[in-house]
């Protein structure tokens, strides 16, 4: 499993329990403890969760589709990647958008904006 992967299974988990141990999501994705930790440094700079001893808690004024933008130095590039996708999706197309920055750009592009048979939810 990525860590992207493994990063968003602690969101949802986040959303349904408002809790984690390191412990024990050490063992259910089978890494260390460390790693875990890296997750929830990674999670909490991005403002969806505040760490705490042994393990963290979901944000209070947290919720999915209000996740700040980080400040990053991959911003333009990130931008662009949501352009080319936006580019990509065609007429009467599924597409399943996760909450990623990625697609928090996409969704500004002037290229969804446009799409009058596309609906956001």
């Amino acid at each position: 499993m990525f860590a992207i992967e493994r990063q968003n299974k602690i969101k949802e988990i986040l959303f349904k329990e408002k809790r984690v141990d390191v412990y024990e999501l050490s063992k259910r994705f089978s890494v260390t403890e460390v790693t875990i930790r890296r997750d929830l440094d990674k999670l909490e700079k991005e403002g969806f969760l505040i760490k705490t001893y042994g393990g963290a808690v979901l944000k209070e004024d947290f919720s999915p589709g209000n996740e700040p933008y980080a400040e990053d130095e991959t911003l333009e590039e990130k931008k662009l990647i949501g352009k080319i996708a936006a580019q990509m999706i065609e007429n009467d197309e599924a597409v399943y958008l996760s909450r990623v920055i990625h697609v928090l750009k996409l969704r500004e592009t002037s290229e969804i904006k446009n799409l009058p048979w596309l609906r956001m939810i």
